[in-house]
């Protein structure tokens, strides 16, 4: 879509920004570790003793580059591939206060908490469970290893969760609670509902070149202002500059930690029963309330059936289309699509409140927690952004829950002549009451069961390297 051009790209400290908040700490299984603050003295001595510790930027790209070399069959030395394990921490505003560093000015939901905010975000704390409630929630380390046989990486990462606590002295912190994330072992690289993970992944200025367009690094993947994740000041996608409120944030990022149950059998039996009239298939039914096939292709551009043919080789090419390019409703991808709902493309014109400027980088990895007699399964959603308030919270809040079209037209009608003014939420993340849709064969699609329900989070601050010194001083 046309969008600015980025002219000056900044320099990135990679050697100081933690390695999750623009790469993503590569794994196959992920341990979080809540923990609460009970002594700030020994609490920080200890994590002075963990910060040379803490995978960088720089680390997980030499690591990502080798895996690359790798797997092209090139190549590449043992030493690159000797850390497997990676940590990384961050701390909520009430753990910041309590090492006694102001975070004044700082974003306005990271200042009072997830569970201040819930209603606003179309949760319902009674769902949630009881480790994200009472805000008890000082900080939490991420333990992310990678290896080939999942059950071995979270074996692997459990026991370097159990290291890296006993590492701390149990008068200066206590575990509050823990989450076990690891790659769906049923189909790596698939969400538990069984769609493609991780498509729609943004470029970031100064860290990705352009390869596809002046403004783009894959096909279809706009390259977005580095201020739009990480406080520097670095310049932000439309105006102004992402300013650190206290000069220790500097080089850090907001990170938005949600866990996500989905109903799997809900789901299927849902699409099941219901597809007929409003699809051909079950299949074709869930791929209109997500916006793509389960093997990634975008109904924008395949509407009819998936084309794994093409995808296979051009897998990144799932990025490559726009929602409005036929300028006709939503004859291919409905308006509440759960990933136009999210990133809406050239549906939103640029500008203020463009679709480019609420852009978040994800993080998060599945959970499955079922057995013979019950659990759960989902998603531990993780993202970073450099405004909670302007970037997730408005995205779920202002787009996700919502029913209208936050769109500027023009668009014409859709087959059957007409253009629903509240078309509806989105089906999979939207947590607004209210739940239904109207397509274009203009029949409503109404009491749609919930399939996604939050069930706790909390909102946090990933500092940089120079920041953990800083509160570890």
């Amino acid at each position: 879509m046309p969008k600015q051009i980025l002219l000056d790209h900044p320099t990135i400290d990679e050697a100081d920004i933690q390695g999750d908040v623009l790469v993503g700490l590569q794994k196959a299984a992920e341990i979080f570790v809540f923990f609460t603050i009970k002594d700030a003295a020994q609490f920080k001595k200890d994590l002075k003793q963990l910060v040379p510790k803490i995978a960088t930027t720089e680390l997980t790209r030499k690591y990502e580059a080798a895996a690359n070399a790798k797997s092209a069959g090139q190549p590449f030395s043992s030493a690159d591939l000797a850390t497997v394990l990676k940590i990384n921490v961050a701390f909520s505003a009430r753990g910041v206060g309590k090492l006694g560093l102001s975070h004044a000015g700082a974003d306005p939901s990271f200042e009072v908490g997830m569970e201040v905010g819930a209603a606003q975000l179309g949760d319902s704390v009674g769902d949630w469970a009881t480790i994200y409630r009472g805000r008890k929630i000082d900080g939490v380390f991420m333990v992310a290893l990678w290896d080939k046989n999942i059950d071995h990486a979270e074996t692997e990462a459990l026991n370097a969760a159990s290291a890296l606590l006993g590492q701390f002295q149990p008068s200066g912190m206590a575990e509050v609670g823990r989450e076990v994330g690891s790659l769906n072992r049923a189909e790596p690289g698939h969400e538990v509902f069984g769609f493609a993970d991780g498509v729609s992944q943004p470029a970031v200025d100064g860290l990705h070149k352009s390869v596809a367009d002046h403004d783009q690094s894959q096909p279809g993947q706009d390259i977005v202002a580095l201020g739009d994740f990480v406080l520097g000041p670095y310049d932000r996608e439309v105006g102004g500059k992402a300013t650190p409120p206290q000069p220790w944030m500097k080089n850090g990022s907001y990170l938005v930690f949600r866990r996500l149950r989905q109903d799997v059998a809900g789901f299927d039996a849902y699409t099941q029963k219901h597809f007929k009239g409003f699809a051909d298939s079950p299949d074709a039914f869930a791929a209109k309330m997500v916006g793509r096939w389960k093997d990634g292709s975008p109904l924008a551009r395949d509407p009819l059936r998936p084309n794994p043919a093409h995808d296979e080789d051009h897998f990144a090419e799932n990025n490559d289309f726009e929602f409005g390019v036929q300028k006709v409703a939503q004859t291919r991808c409905p308006f509440n699509a759960h990933i136009r709902r999210v990133y809406p493309r050239s549906d939103v014109q640029d500008g203020p409140g463009s679709a480019e400027q609420k852009r978040i980088l994800r993080a998060g990895i599945a959970f499955d927690h079922t057995n013979a007699t019950g659990g759960d399964q989902g998603l531990l959603f993780v993202c970073y952004q450099s405004s909670i308030v302007d970037k997730f919270q408005f995205i779920q809040t202002f787009w996700a829950n919502a029913d209208g079209i936050p769109f500027e037209p023009p668009y014409v009608a859709g087959l059957d002549g007409t253009m629903p003014d509240h078309p509806g939420i989105d089906l999979i993340i939207g947590q607004a009451a209210v739940r239904g849709a109207i397509w274009d064969s203009n029949k409503a699609l109404q009491n749609v069961p919930k399939f996604v329900t939050a069930t706790g989070g909390e909102y946090f601050f990933s500092p940089s390297i120079a920041g953990l010194k800083a509160l570890a001083a």
